[in-house]
């Protein structure tokens, strides 16, 4: 390429006497050297090359040459944003065009396509897609329908239609032109198909988004190669699009893609490999992986200055990223370095220039500074961040409210409350006056005003600001990728917990247990909406799906007319924002119209709906004796709230979140992991809890894990040990890592003899939330009924647990009118075909928990041609059980949730409860447990099942290996629970 550019230069350098070639072959040879200039993104020289070969073809009367030079001239002043010259230009061809050919000549239809592309540089939608439209008809009749020119004009009037926000016109061009290019041009074809998956995803169809991603990977890879860099490109605009919508996982897939594509290619796309690795950076970023985040950004700085060395400003964001990473690794001094750097760079800039991007760099400088509690240095890049704004163009108002909440609080955190107020209200009067609220960044606003008017004793105020930073919230997430709701609302978890704390300060207990019963249902609702699930029967699988489609393209809709809507007036297209609000109305009429049917039903409410059960119903609706006992872990503090029919009581604990999280999974791991380590090595036979004085044994051994037993009563049940003394039956509804405390086996000691809660409370049960209740409430319960058929599940193919087999056959041999399933006959058709007329499905197999995607847990039976041997919670749901009324698992596999504990469970009591008729039951496990133990309990529960309920038989059950010589110990008998109706 280089030699052919040389020797065009030559060429043109040459005198006319000594040049072989022709005028016009010099006209030629200067479009030949622009199209070489482009090609290389040299566009100035381009214009140039392009100017002189105008000005040769208008002193050689070659009219048609000429148009075509003023045509790709007009494309190039497009290119380099010379707007008026490119129209001025453009039409000019297109009037020296008509006085030579005919209004249907495709020469006319490419001047027709330049002129759209320029309407629609400058926002102006009417002529824009007069001007496409008109190019796709002209070359329709001249060449066909499908001819590749043709599928270029389709390929131009969808991206711009999509670019004014006319989704539906846009996805019926794409699949249109795609087609075409499957004959012609794959790459472009594999464009296409990138395209419609990025309007896919913003209609909500996500599975069409993932056809269409893949067949754009597939028909890259095939044409260009696996290490093609224009698949590299289509990998990297994936994972951005993934990215936005919440799906860390799946961008991070298509990152590393691109990367491994981009290091194939260092040689010849440097700029690529240095963008690759700040992506990747960036999606460890999020994923927590911080060790990973900091290796990938300090490549990515150093390919970036390779490329395009230290004076390019772009740079500033690498430095920032880097620094960023060194602040969470606790290398303030390193991080705080890299982000002065970072500014610094831009500073670099004539003065005036993009003022907006320096104050935004002041802005992340200073709130660095805050962050590691330099306040004084933080106050300085604030004001000269907020000086920055000043001189900012319109459009950046939210940038200057952003910066003040963060000078607000800077003076909060340093302790000047007073100071720190007229900030955070200054900053909500500027969003406010914005004509388009952004609802987060008033709500983290709300939420800091709040604690400054609490630190001040302004706690009426303070309460209802934390009120509306909660409402506000509640807003923003609308803005947010389903996929994303999580992370997003555990970074913002400090909105949720300041109104909580403030509820409890306040004594309003009714309305704290409310918002966290609301916290509960958002977070399984969203489970559900984040892997695209319908669950339920099939009269409701159909509405739950669309309706999950409906929610994610009104999110979609929502943000794209907000982003159009926050744009300064002059950069607004009005004809988008008509586009998107006539779209957006629709969509939301048709959800309200799909969600108040699924609503009929309360126990498919929670799919579309929030509404937590209001604790005045909840007391109302308890059963004389019964007693709730909810736990909620706060950042300092465990609230405690105990509620019955008499009334409600409220404590706190002063214990942190973290380190009851840290006593609860040392509680676990005494239980489990050391546990099994003890049984093989034959310790565990003849535990005792008693101090014989001289043992190192009982010091390393049985003393840490009597201890954290203890702790973990003293913390959740001694508060209100009084108030529980009167209780029949205590319903503990968990919260975080406490959905993992093995209830039964909380201790205490008394007169020197150690004492479970299994031992004192012989009826207790666990609930998932308040809203199972509700559940287990409106159903007609029969307590006084004893099961009589049991359909049984034991060991099935694969399953690898022997003694469940053994445990099966002599619960079999209880009940004699009982089914057995085992071995390859344990299927999935086989336990469905069984399951319909039984009152008890007990499953002696592994039930692999899966905290990360609930709805995918699974119940592990026997493969064969039909079916892969698993039974997920998804499938479960759908189930019509009329009779049943106990499910029992035998054999549960969960980690212990990090970012949404406790939310396995949850999903597993919610699809047997949709499957049952009846109040739903579940006996399940914390842990993988041991199978001749196992056995020996079921035998026994299922014995007193007989004669009494399913609270008290498993306290029994508990019981009987408590006080036995060889299963003494917690690991074979705590961690047996059960969820939901008691009775």
């Amino acid at each position: 390429m280089v030699a052919g550019v040389l020797l065009l230069v030559s060429l043109l350098s040459t005198g006319t006497a000594d040049r072989e070639d022709s005028s016009m072959a010099k006209a030629d040879s200067l479009h030949n050297l622009s199209v070489e200039m482009q090609a290389n993104d040299q566009y100035e020289l381009a214009k140039v090359y392009l100017t002189k070969e105008a000005w040769l073809r208008d002193e050689l009367a070659d009219t048609l040459g000429l148009v075509q030079s003023l045509s790709m001239l007009g494309w190039v002043l497009n290119i380099t944003e010379q707007y008026d010259s490119a129209l001025t230009t453009t039409e000019g061809a297109m009037t020296l065009a008509l006085s030579k050919v005919s209004e249907d000549d495709t020469l006319v239809a490419s001047l027709h396509n330049v002129l759209g592309h320029i309407y629609s540089s400058l926002n102006r939608y009417v002529p824009a897609i007069d001007q496409l439209k008109q190019s796709l008809e002209i070359r329709m009749k001249a060449l066909g329908s499908d001819h590749p020119k043709v599928a270029d004009a389709r390929y131009n009037l969808g991206y711009a239609e999509l670019r004014f926000g006319n989704y539906e016109r846009a996805l019926s061009e794409f699949p249109k032109a795609a087609q075409i290019y499957l004959t012609s041009d794959t790459l472009k074809a594999a464009i296409c198909f990138r395209n419609l998956a990025i309007l896919q995803s913003g209609l909500g169809h996500i599975e069409l988004m993932d056809y269409a991603a893949q067949r754009s990977i597939e028909l890259a890879g095939t044409y260009t190669g696996e290490n093609s860099p224009d698949l590299g490109q289509i990998y990297g605009l994936l994972g951005v699009t993934y990215s936005s919508l919440g799906f860390k996982e799946k961008a991070l897939e298509y990152r590393m893609k691109a990367f491994a594509i981009a290091r194939a290619n260092q040689d010849e796309s440097p700029g690529f490999l240095a963008v690759s690795y700040f992506e990747l950076a960036s999606s460890y970023l999020d994923l927590g992986e911080i060790g990973k985040a900091d290796t990938l950004a300090q490549s990515a700085l150093e390919w970036f200055i390779k490329t395009h060395g230290e004076d390019n400003p772009r740079i500033c964001d690498y430095y920032i990223l880097l620094g960023q990473i060194r602040l969470i690794e606790d290398e303030i001094e390193e991080g705080l370095k890299l982000i002065t750097t970072g500014v610094m760079k831009w500073r670099q800039l004539p003065p005036g220039a993009y003022p907006e991007m320096l104050a935004s760099n002041l802005d992340k400088l200073a709130t660095a500074y805050r962050k590691v509690g330099e306040y004084e240095q933080a106050v300085v890049y604030y004001d000269e961040a907020l000086d920055a704004w000043e001189q900012s163009p319109p459009g950046s108002e939210i940038g200057r409210a952003i910066t003040m909440d963060g000078l607000g609080m800077a003076y909060l955190e340093s302790g000047n409350a007073e100071k720190g107020l007229g900030y955070f209200r200054s900053s909500i009067e500027q969003i406010e006056l914005m004509p388009i609220v952004p609802p987060l960044t008033l709500a983290e606003t709300y939420s800091h005003l709040s604690a400054a008017e609490h630190k001040l004793g302004y706690d009426s105020l303070a309460l209802e600001h934390a009120r509306i930073s909660v409402e506000k919230f509640e807003q923003s997430r609308l803005q947010v990728g389903s996929e994303f709701h999580r992370t997003y609302t555990d970074r913002h978890r400090q909105i949720y917990e300041g109104y909580f704390n403030l509820l409890v300060e306040a004594d309003s207990f009714e309305r704290a247990f409310e918002v966290i019963e609301r916290a509960k249902l958002k977070q399984l609702k969203e489970s559900l909406t984040a892997g695209h699930l319908a669950l339920g029967e099939e009269e409701f699988k159909e509405k739950i799906a669309a309706s999950q489609q409906l929610a994610l393209k009104e999110e979609f809709l929502s943000k794209q007319l907000q982003e159009e809507q926050l744009k300064d007036t002059s950069e607004q297209v009005p004809e988008k924002i008509e586009h998107l609000s006539e779209l957006l109305a629709e969509t939301k009429a048709e959800f309200f119209q799909v969600a108040s049917e699924i609503k009929t039903d309360p126990d498919y409410a929670f799919t579309v709906t929030v509404d937590p059960v209001l604790f005045g119903s909840l007391r109302q609706d308890l059963p004389r004796g019964q007693k709730l006992l909810m736990a909620y872990p706060g950042e300092k503090e465990l609230y405690l709230f105990l509620v019955s029919e008499e009334g409600y009581e409220a404590r706190s604990v002063s214990v942190s979140r973290d380190s009851l999280a840290n006593l609860v999974s040392e509680c676990r791991w005494r239980c489990l992991e050391r546990g099994i380590w003890l049984l093989r090595r034959n310790k565990l036979a003849g535990w005792s809890w008693d101090d014989d004085q001289d043992s190192a044994f009982y010091v390393d051994e049985v003393l840490p894990l009597k201890s954290a037993l203890i702790a973990l009563y003293d913390i959740i049940i001694k508060p209100l040990e009084c108030s529980l003394a009167d209780a029949e039956v205590v319903t503990f509804i968990p919260s975080a890592q406490l959905y993992y405390v093995p209830f039964g086996s909380l201790a205490y000691e008394q007169e020197g003899e150690l004492n479970f809660l299994s031992e004192k409370i012989r009826q207790w049960n666990v609930l998932t939330s308040a809203e199972l209740l509700k559940c287990i409430q409106r159903r007609s319960a029969t307590p006084g009924n004893r099961p009589d058929t049991l359909l049984l599940v034991g060991n099935p193919s694969g399953a690898n647990l022997p003694e469940a087999q053994i445990e099966t056959e002599a619960i079999e041999a209880a009940y004699p009118g009982s089914r057995l399933l085992v071995g390859e006959k344990a299927t999935e058709n086989a336990v469905l075909e069984a399951s319909g007329n039984t009152e008890v499905l007990h499953l002696a197999t592994h039930c692999w928990l899966n905290n990360s995607y609930p709805w995918e847990s699974y119940i592990q039976l026997a493969e064969d041609e039909v079916s892969d041997g698993r039974w997920t919670a998804t499938e479960i749901s759908g189930q019509e059980w009329r009779r049943m009324g106990l499910v029992t698992l035998s054999a549960c596999e969960t980690a212990v949730g990090t970012e949404r504990p406790g939310l396995e469970w949850e999903s597993m009591a919610k699809a047997f409860s949709l499957a049952m008729e009846g109040p739903p039951s579940i006996v399940a496990t914390l842990w993988p447990v041991y199978d001749s133990s196992t056995k020996e309990f079921m035998v026994v529960f299922y014995d007193v099942l007989k004669k009494h309920n399913k609270a008290y038989a498993l306290s029994e059950a508990q019981i009987s290996l408590m006080e036995s010589e060889k299963y003494a110990h917690p690991f074979f008998w705590a961690p047996f629970m059960l969820i939901g109706e008691w009775r």
